[in-house]
């Protein structure tokens, strides 16, 4: 039943009032200052009448301060003499409230009371407004069609609609287009999206002039969109901080509920960079988008979608890509991300729209940007990519080709900080390492598993959600199964045995038990095994689970069409004085590699335990702009 609360400083004026409204006996009367509020049920309609008995509003807005909270959802109707309306109105603006004028008809009292009491219905979207929702729904389909992540999941998850959301992302990513999204789908979005464009030379007066002026409902509650960020200069970003800590100092919407969200690139220091404190303010909900190099998968079909979405728009038929197209549109660096591979495809069927029925084929000479001939671009040629035979002892090309010498690598000066000091022992993993990889390692699949099972109740009937929640749901319960068994076999394993095992061959056969996937992901080994000193002293089956471990997460480190090096090599006094056989593998030969990634993996925190307990040394270089550098010393005969 619904609760009716009438407040008024005159006993017998909240009486009249009790009388034109026809309150019932529950209805809860009392002045500001009353204690009786404190522990009635709350009110789903306030009457508040306002005579400023004693010279001063204050009573009624230190109440309605005090209770605000407790009265989240109720409709308030204030009720001020004429000439106080005016004032009124600006002194609670904040308040989502109806004014009527004292003294007030029954009826009309009676009839404001009463649409309170009404569900509030969502205003009506007019046409226009119906067009852009598509357009922006589908596009966005269209960009990250199959990417139901939890981080989207979260961000649309209604109870966290108060929760700043920052978008990171090189330009083209899409970064916009997330912010746009999530607030058109905001089940609790009320209020407009202001994009405030952050630059080196913005001022408090510039962004907050992006709100600008005039009525606003007070029950809007406007997205403050703060595009590109990290321009903002630092005094300007403690500025921002405090915004969204504790509210907009002046203006119009002073004091009232704002949803903040942010994009952000990956910065450089010509770019600037996000203050720290604001930064963690952002980061409730922190979303990164992958360049579309490191995505290639996803190349084709956003280029086939593009492509199906502009034909139908025109009642065309949509093409096919030729096999050099498909080539071309994957091997190109795509500095421009989606947005510069949407342009190829649509200037490329507007190029060819006259004689596109034909023979419904896109070739690479079709290709086309900004009218010029497409040129697919990925920097300085690869050397070509070294066979995989027999046992994968194979000699990477001669000095000369184009190769790096990973003999020298190994020899030259770049090395020596990997020696361990010379009669010093292995030193075992800290735990602490080990714990924190494990965390790392399960933490995401769990944060899925926990956002899709707190989703289920209420999205149950949606047939997709769950065929989704059963596909994401398994691989994350079989990624964490994985884990669990790797420490099991782990535990079951001796790991300081010494007979000679012939690491080098078995390095080769890892490799070469991973060709599928090599040429599937189209990588490019380059392999120099010493063939002539291949053993080490361990015991084989921890030694080729830290090996595979080793090149495993090398893989997984690299985008596809990617080079990798591994190479061995023997060292006389390499290890504590003694014989060692180096293993040392490359990753990331074409730009930066996530080194927060490996420095986190629980592949290479195992395998760094496995080597320590078995007497050797593991090295995770990570100093070169280019890739990360892998060495392991093991105990040799």
């Amino acid at each position: 039943m619904s609760v009716l609360w009438i407040i008024h400083r005159d006993p017998s004026l909240r009486a009249a009032l009790a009388r034109l409204a026809r309150a019932s006996e529950d209805t809860i009367l009392g002045s500001p200052l009353d204690p009786i509020f404190d522990a009635a049920p709350p009110g789903d309609v306030v009457l508040l009448g306002l005579a400023e008995l004693e010279g001063s509003f204050e009573p009624e807005l230190e109440f309605v301060h005090r209770a605000r909270q407790r009265l989240k959802g109720a409709r308030w109707v204030l009720l001020p003499e004429a000439a106080d309306a005016a004032r009124a109105q600006t002194l609670f603006d904040t308040l989502d409230a109806e004014i009527l004028i004292h003294p007030v008809d029954s009826p009309w009292l009676q009839a404001s009371v009463k649409s309170a009491l009404e569900p509030r219905k969502p205003p009506l979207a007019s046409l226009s407004q119906r067009v852009m929702r598509d357009r922006l729904r589908e596009r966005f389909g269209r960009w990250f069609q199959g990417r139901e992540t939890p981080e989207l999941l979260r961000a649309l998850d209604p109870r966290l609609g108060d929760i700043p959301v920052c978008v990171q992302g090189e330009p083209g990513t899409g970064r916009g287009l997330w912010v746009r999204y999530l607030h058109d789908q905001l089940a609790n979005a009320r209020g407009p999206l202001v994009r405030m464009v952050c630059r080196s030379d913005s001022t408090p007066d510039s962004l907050l002039a992006s709100l600008g002026a005039g009525p606003h409902p007070a029950q809007d509650t406007p997205t403050c969109w703060l595009d590109e960020v990290q321009a903002l200069p630092r005094e300007l970003q403690d500025e921002v901080l405090s915004w969204i800590e504790l509210g907009l100092p002046t203006g119009t919407h002073a004091g009232r509920p704002l949803r903040w969200a942010a994009t952000t690139r990956e910065t450089t220091d010509s770019d600037g960079s996000l203050e720290p404190a604001l930064r963690l303010a952002l980061g409730g909900q922190w979303i990164r988008l992958a360049p579309l190099r490191d995505d290639r998968e996803s190349i084709l079909p956003f280029a086939q979608r593009t492509a199906q979405h502009w034909c139908e728009a025109r009642q065309l038929p949509s093409p096919e890509f030729s096999s050099d197209a498909c080539a071309a549109l994957e091997n190109h660096a795509w500095p421009g991300n989606h947005r510069q591979l949407e342009a190829v495809v649509t200037h490329s069927l507007v190029a060819r729209s006259g004689g596109l029925l034909a023979d419904g084929l896109l070739t690479a000479a079709d290709l086309r940007l900004n009218g010029e001939p497409f040129v697919p671009t990925r920097g300085p040629r690869r050397a070509e990519a070294v066979p995989i035979v027999g046992e994968s002892v194979v000699p990477l090309p001669r000095e000369g080709e184009g190769v790096i010498d990973l003999a020298a690598l190994i020899e030259d000066g770049a090395a020596e900080p990997l020696e361990p000091a010379a009669n010093a022992p292995p030193e075992p993993l800290p735990l602490g390492a080990l714990a924190d990889a494990l965390a790392h390692e399960i933490r995401n699949p769990l944060s899925s598993i926990r956002t899709f099972t707190q989703l289920l109740p209420q999205r149950f009937e949606d047939a997709d959600f769950r065929a989704r929640f059963e596909d994401l749901v398994g691989r994350d319960v079989d990624r964490i199964l994985d884990v669990v068994e790797r420490i099991d076999r782990l535990a079951r394993w001796e790991l300081d045995g010494r007979t000679p095992v012939d690491a080098a061959t078995l390095v080769g056969r890892i490799v070469e038990e991973r060709r599928e996937e090599t040429q599937r992901r189209r990588l490019e080994w380059l392999l120099e095994i010493d063939g002539d000193h291949p053993l080490a002293l361990g015991n084989e089956p921890p030694l080729r689970f830290a090996l595979e471990c080793l090149i495993d997460e090398g893989m997984g480190l690299v985008p596809d069409g990617s080079r990798l090096f591994l190479a061995s090599h023997y060292h006389p006094t390499g290890l504590s004085g003694g014989p060692s056989l180096r293993i040392l593998m490359r990753c990331g030969d074409e730009g930066p590699t996530p080194v927060a990634t490996a420095n986190h993996s629980l592949s290479l925190a195992l395998a760094q335990w496995v080597v320590r307990a078995g007497g050797g040394a593991f090295t995770l270089d990570a100093a070169s702009q280019t890739g990360i550098l892998m060495v392991v010393d093991l105990p040799a005969p």
